[in-house]
């Protein structure tokens, strides 16, 4: 009898907690680029080359790693090239309600297009400041979603965070997407998000990821109500055999 009141415990136990998973994870990230809002907080890196190369920067649905969109990062750069030349983009640390970006780790999801790679973009991210500090990697893996992360030392007051993509032959298209952009401070607090991020619509219409997230849960959680249910059945039956 004590065995079976133990696997009745256990089956509630395994039911309440299925109840209590979250259906949809909390926004940390500083920029979800969601919508547009945050685009316009952004400000162009060398503005004379920008207009040469037609760098530009919008929120678009093509690719996600997560929400409805990404920032797309695109150029139109049909010229001549310019030698040791780089244009792009940034935003600073008071966007985020911040002094400067010491002690902090930005990261980040990068997705180069197979595309854009046949013309060699050298795809950089930094910190800058008091002091330059660029990315380690540049050999991203194209039409993949990879990891970007900054360290900034405490003891260096950066207040810009941005991208370059240095120019070296002409191409038109979209660059790559970046999502996600999460800033975490000294204390291991992440920073608010900024204002881009959507929380996902209920019921069918919001992301397909979420509506299956949904779905399971609820196929779970019936599993785990039909257990009990069953172990309940089990026991009374076999209480009144020996009764």
């Amino acid at each position: 009898m004590k065995k079976r009141i133990s696997l009745l415990v256990i089956a509630v136990i395994m039911a309440m907690s299925l109840m209590a998973l979250p259906v949809f994870a909390s926004e940390s990230a500083a920029l979800a680029f969601d919508n547009d809002s945050s685009v316009k907080l952004f400000l162009n890196d060398n503005a004379d080359l920008v207009k040469t190369t037609g760098f530009k920067y919008v929120v678009s649905d093509k690719e996600s790693y997560d929400g409805a969109g990404a920032l797309a990062v695109s150029e139109s750069y049909v010229g001549d090239t310019i030698e040791n030349s780089s244009g792009g983009a940034y935003i600073t640390a008071d966007r985020f309600g911040l002094t400067d970006f010491a002690g902090c780790t930005i990261s980040a999801k990068l997705y180069p297009t197979g595309a854009s790679r046949a013309a060699n973009p050298e795809i950089v991210f930094y910190t800058d400041g008091m002091l330059y500090l660029p990315t380690a990697t540049t050999d991203w893996k194209a039409d993949s979603w990879n990891d970007v992360t900054l360290a900034v030392p405490e003891n260096c007051n950066n207040t810009r965070f941005g991208f370059l993509i240095p120019v070296k032959s002409t191409f038109s298209g979209d660059v790559f997407y970046l999502d996600e952009v999460v800033i975490t401070r000294p204390d291991g607090e992440t920073v608010a998000n900024i204002g881009d991020y959507e929380a996902p619509q209920e019921g069918l219409s919001g992301d397909i990821n979420d509506t299956l997230a949904i779905i399971l849960t609820v196929i779970l959680a019936a599993g785990a109500v039909a257990i009990i249910v069953l172990l309940i059945y089990i026991i009374v039956r076999r209480t009144k055999r020996y009764h």
